[in-house]
């Protein structure tokens, strides 16, 4: 059954639609009063020539499907194959342009190109994209071993990824302090302190 629907006054200043034939353009303006309230329909030439061109005969169902491609190549409408092996077609920009108010539940599939249902994950060739897929827990990739592991040769000067200077291998163990350095040009005097108080000679009574 025909519904109510809009049609705003952009649509005659269209570019998709300016790109297609008028008989396409007509087409597709009946096609927002046939489809149900998700923009779906039948994709059945013969169908929409007598809901459509009913008083045109000279338009048949043969010129009807020079439409349906014709709206298609302009992304205007999509055309799909449920699973019950019938064709259905819905209009792209349905949400965008028709407002209804308390919809009705369609009772034709959903298209698998643009109409996700809810809790279901897309296919990346259905989004159109993909992502890099995460290496596994604990595993390493490739290209990031040489930052992580350490210098063939302990004490060797080493450059740490992401910076420009050098560190150099602890040469302290856990637990373990090292022996203070002696130079060999500078004998070891002893303790570094002083007596500050001169000592006072001592004379015998």
């Amino acid at each position: 059954m025909a519904r109510i629907r809009t049609i705003k006054p952009e649509a005659f200043v269209s570019e998709s639609l300016a790109a297609v034939s008028l008989t396409a353009e007509r087409t597709f303006l009946g096609l927002l009063t046939q489809a149900d309230d998700q923009g779906r329909h039948r994709d059945h030439a013969a169908i929409i020539a007598g809901q459509l061109w009913v008083l045109r005969p000279e338009h048949t169902p043969s010129d009807v499907e020079t439409d349906f491609a014709q709206l298609a190549d302009a992304r205007l409408i999509c055309r799909y194959k449920a699973p019950d092996h019938k064709r259905y077609l819905h209009i792209v920009t349905w949400g965008l342009h028709q407002k209804i108010n308390r919809p009705s539940k369609s009772r034709l599939p959903a298209c698998p190109h643009h109409e996700v249902p809810v809790g279901v994950t897309p296919s990346p060739a259905e989004s159109g994209f993909t992502e890099p897929s995460l290496p596994s827990h604990g595993a390493l990739r490739e290209d990031t071993r040489g930052m992580c592991e350490p210098a063939a040769n302990p004490g060797t000067a080493r450059k740490t990824a992401g910076q420009d200077g050098f560190m150099e291998d602890s040469e302290r163990t856990h637990g373990v302090l090292p022996e203070p350095s002696v130079n060999p040009h500078c004998p070891d005097l002893g303790p570094r302190t002083m007596d500050l108080v001169p000592h006072q000679p001592t004379f015998a009574l």
